[in-house]
């Protein structure tokens, strides 16, 4: 075998491999046996058909071809190993060139793994968008919406509002009928919240016990019967009513959650938003400082890695369209996109996962990140005591699974992104430093 390797752009090589007739002999053997067993011919049982009476069946450059599709893997599998190459992802294979006579030969072109030249992540700067600080408003407003919840309804004798709720009687039709999984009498309905479709609110603003609406409108895409079709509406107002919030006081919040005062109460929102904001501005500061790192290096993710990344990402979707009753043909029709369409708005995020894995494993090593044997053992007890079962059955488990590796592998993840987002220099629009490492002083963060 003849090999040559030929440095292309993107970090990419191209090897022209040449393998002499005589060592297809194997090759030749296994392709003869698999076409043997859809062969049937008098006196010979499938699979044992001689390769000499073969040949003359399905002639010699049916057996050839079939050879070439077992050697090319096997002959680039081991051109790669003698040139030492480090490859990443499938390589493409182009310009087969096939000789009954003669060598084998044929072209690949090869990602090769990308070598980071890790800097220091301190020298980095991420300046984050998301906000810790819990603004007054932020809080009143959770408030009112647990008040909301214990709202009582007050018929009133004026037209509809925003926020108010009607009982009507809701019938919709279609060319063929009436539209069940829309018309229902006395229905409770929230002026506003569009949950039938918009022209409903439209409609309902001003309108008074006792008037009667008629209109057309599109009918939800995701109605089980007539979804996206033209439906009449036909609507029976018969009483509006209003939402009164009960009294912000020490005796409602004693009555109506865990906390006896009013204090208590704001004090625990204040405190949930600040995690909420807090693991917001983790995630952000996650994804920029990974961006910002990848570009610093100049890490170029391989191009077929990418496209394998895109392919699973398609094949994902179709899985969930099908979980979901919808073909992905008729997703493709629906939406008005193609698949090559789809795929393409696929890459950039795609590219972008790529690049953290690369980035990362380059990070962990030099940073001398690891996982050890105690903290896995941790993580198996966690998963055990969620199941209910013992740690060393999970482990049996996940080792028979393949899963072991991918969750430690995880857990390396977890532990590079933690020192990347403490090691590069976090700033708000302001320019001001911001730490994620612990959790400031709740008081700190109201303005």
């Amino acid at each position: 075998m003849k090999t040559t390797v030929t440095p292309l752009q993107d970090n990419q090589v191209r090897l022209e491999v040449e393998v002499p007739a005589e060592e297809l002999g194997s090759s030749l053997d296994r392709a003869a046996r698999e076409l043997s067993k859809s062969v049937s011919l008098k006196g010979f049982r499938r699979g044992k058909v001689p390769r000499k009476i073969l040949e003359r069946h399905v002639g010699r450059d049916a057996i050839l071809q079939e050879a070439v599709r077992f050697a090319v893997p096997e002959f680039l599998a081991r051109a790669v190993e003698a040139e030492e190459i480090d490859l990443v992802g499938r390589p493409e294979v182009e310009s087969v060139d096939t000789n009954p006579d003669g060598p084998l030969a044929f072209g690949a072109v090869v990602d090769l793994r990308p070598v980071v030249e890790m800097c220091d992540p301190s020298e980095v700067s991420v300046q984050l968008e998301s906000s810790l600080v819990v603004e007054e408003e932020e809080i009143q407003k959770e408030i009112d919406a647990l008040r909301e919840r214990f709202a009582d309804l007050t018929a009133v004798p004026r037209g509809a509002r925003k926020g108010d709720y009607v009982l009507i009687n809701l019938e919709v039709t279609a060319l063929d009928g009436k539209v069940e999984s829309l018309s229902r009498p006395d229905f409770h309905y929230e002026v506003g919240s569009g949950s039938v479709v918009e022209e409903l609110d439209t409609e309902l603003e001003g309108k008074r016990a006792g008037e009667i609406l008629q209109f057309r409108a599109d009918l939800p895409e995701n109605l089980p019967d007539h979804g996206g079709e033209r439906g009449s509406f036909s609507v029976l107002v018969k009483e509006v009513k209003e939402k009164e919030l009960p009294a912000l006081d020490d005796e409602w919040v004693g009555s109506s959650s865990e906390f006896d005062t009013v204090a208590e109460l704001e004090e625990e929102v204040r405190s949930a938003i600040g995690r909420v904001k807090r693991m917001q501005s983790r995630r952000e500061a996650e994804e920029k400082a990974l961006e910002a790192l990848t570009e610093r290096v100049g890490l170029v993710p391989p191009p077929s890695v990418v496209t394998e990344e895109v392919e699973l990402r398609v094949e994902n979707l179709s899985r969930q369209l099908e979980g979901s009753g919808l073909h992905f043909e008729d997703f493709l029709e629906k939406s008005g996109q193609s698949l090559d369409e789809i795929k393409e708005s696929y890459r950039p995020d795609a590219a972008k996962a790529v690049s953290a894995v690369f980035l990362l494993r380059a990070l962990a090593d030099y940073e001398g990140i690891s996982v050890t044997e105690e903290e896995i053992d941790e993580e198996i007890a966690t998963l055990a005591q969620q199941t209910g079962e013992k740690p060393d059955k999970v482990r049996r488990k996940l080792a028979k699974t393949g899963r072991l590796q991918s969750i430690e592998s995880g857990m390396l993840r977890r532990k590079t992104l933690s020192c990347l987002v403490g090691k590069v220099a976090l700033v708000d629009s302001t320019g001001a430093s911001v730490d994620l490492s612990v959790d400031t002083d709740e008081e700190d963060l109201v303005s």
